[in-house]
């Protein structure tokens, strides 16, 4: 770097701010599920959606911080 610190340039905060979003509505997600789980109104469909939804979150999320670690 240029001596700045790495959280001041706009990409680092841009990708931070991506992966704390999607890993919100991961969370989310998941408190949705477990409610659904309590009412008996969970199905399989769902489930697998926030499955899939959490692994994408998470794939994304490692590939953003590896940018910004580099």
């Amino acid at each position: 770097t240029d001596g700045r610190r790495v959280i001041d340039l706009a990409w680092v905060r841009t990708l931070l701010a991506r992966t704390h979003t999607r890993l919100d509505a991961m969370k989310l997600l998941n408190w949705q599920m477990v409610s659904a789980l309590q009412d008996a109104t969970l199905t399989p469909q769902d489930a697998s959606a926030v499955k899939v939804y959490g692994s994408e979150a998470r794939r994304d999320a490692y590939a953003w911080l590896m940018e910004i670690v580099g």
